[in-house]
């Protein structure tokens, strides 16, 4: 009887560890006087992507409640105008992609921030 577990044991394990995916985080994280951002790109395999935003305003004075932003990479882009932030934070689910190019850890990643009539480009 000993045999008959540890066999479905070795099965179960076998069958898990062939359903988990790997997948790698690249983040692009950046600090100014006014700003805190991390860009985050969850890339499974060679063609699939997530993409996600954290924006956090850190400046004095009156805090923001909109922004525009735009983000230019290698494999696209993604913008939104009047984005709405909670009390100074934006946490921005960017979309995914299938059969699309991925980001790599060497990627240029350039991100541009517009509000109350300042604009503020991090690289």
């Amino acid at each position: 009887m000993k045999i008959k577990g540890v066999i479905i044991a070795l099965f179960t394990f076998l069958v898990l560890t062939a359903c988990i995916e790997d997948s790698k985080k690249i983040t692009f994280q950046n600090e100014t006087d006014n700003w805190i951002v991390e860009y985050t790109a969850t890339v499974k395999g060679e063609d699939q992507e997530t993409n996600s935003l954290y924006v956090k305003y850190i400046g004095e004075g009156e805090t923001p409640d909109r922004i525009d932003y735009q983000i230019k990479e290698r494999s696209g882009g993604a913008g939104r105008t009047n984005a709405t932030l909670e009390q100074g934070v934006l946490n921005s689910n960017l979309g995914s992609c299938s059969g699309c190019a991925v980001a790599s850890e060497n990627d240029e990643i350039e991100i541009t921030i517009k509000w109350m009539g300042l604009v503020r480009r991090f690289n």
